[in-house]
Parts: C-alpha cells; structure tokens; sequence
C-alpha cells in the first residue's frame, strides 16, 4: 500500500499525537481519575519506554544520517502518495485508541490529514511546503503525555510493519517522532 515510510518525526508525532488541523478549543472534559494517559505509574511507563527508544536513536545517528545522505527518506518511502496512505491510516487508528482519540475532538479530519501529509512529506525531504502551525503551537492545548506519544509511536509502527516498510526506514520515522518530543509533550507535573 505505501512504499516506504519515515521522517523528521515524522514529527509525525505532530500529528501522531495532535496537532495539525486541530481546533483551536482546548477540550474542557476533565482528566478522569482512570485515565491512563494522564495516570502517573503509566507516565512514568512510558517515560522508561521513551528513555530506550532515545538511546536507539542516539546509538543509530550515523547510519541514518549516511541512509539520508544517500537517497531522502521521502522516496525511499514512496513519495507523497505513500506518506498520505501511512497518514490516512494512522488518523483512523487514532479515531479508534481510546488514548489517542480525545486529542482529534473538534479537528476537520480531512485538513488534518492533508496537514499532516504537506508536513512530513516536508520534513522528509520532500517539495511540499507545509503552512500549518509548528509543532509546539499545533499541540500546546492537547495536554499531551508520554503515554499520548507512546500509544502513537506504536499505532504507526504497527501502520508501518503491516505495510513492509523495510526496518531501517521505521527505524528513521521512529527517531525522528523521538527529535520532535519534547516539542509536543507537556512534562509531567502534580497537575497532570
């Protein structure tokens, strides 16, 4: 269905999590006691899950860097067309999460993915210009945590396994979402 898949987070986790085409309504429903992404023992779970997959990343930067040098991760993925497929699903899968669904309240699911494709078409290389907010502005009223952004990492490497994107290529959309973190996810805190 798509060729290959990865980027500057893919910053996906811009929209992994959030973000582009999201309304600009902070969702009023209060944080429910049993809410796992906003629970502090799953944060802290996700915290340590995050801590390897950033020294994954860390340990694999030369060898990403040679793979980007060498042929842009936009057409090792396939183009604009297979970035809007992997996109296209990941919407639904994050419509059907219940961790990841209260982040797409209130967005125009179509702008949304017409966003999301522009920006990590962009950030991976490509000639599309996104025009949409940056990462911290799209996601500042989402209230994210790390289990928002590990449920999303999951959802799209999932997208991605079931499409035959080759490892190394997950592996780059992968450490990309990690670059794009700490620009989208809240620090936990008493309030959270």
């Amino acid at each position: 269905m798509f060729g290959k898949l990865s980027a500057v987070g893919i910053v996906m986790v811009g929209a992994l999590v959030g973000g582009c085409g999201s309304s600009s309504k902070k969702t009023t429903e209060p944080v429910a006691a049993t809410d796992p992404a906003h629970d502090p023992a799953e944060i802290t779970k996700a915290q340590t899950e995050f801590a390897g997959l950033k020294k994954m990343c860390d340990e694999s930067a030369d060898a990403r860097t040679q793979r980007q040098a060498a042929k842009p991760l936009y057409e090792r993925l396939g183009g604009r067309a297979a970035i809007k497929g992997v996109v296209t699903e990941f919407v639904a899968a994050k419509e059907a999460d219940p961790i990841m669904k209260p982040t797409m309240a209130g967005v125009d699911k179509a702008q949304f993915i017409e966003h999301l494709t522009d920006f990590l078409s962009m950030a991976m290389g490509g000639p599309e210009k996104y025009t949409g907010k940056d990462l911290p502005a799209a996601h500042a009223k989402l209230n994210l945590t790390d289990v928002h952004f590990m449920a999303a990492g999951k959802a799209l490497t999932a997208i991605m396994q079931k499409g035959k994107v080759p490892e190394p290529e997950q592996q780059e959309v992968v450490c990309d979402l990690v670059a794009a973190h700490d620009q989208v996810i809240v620090p936990a805190t008493a309030s959270n």
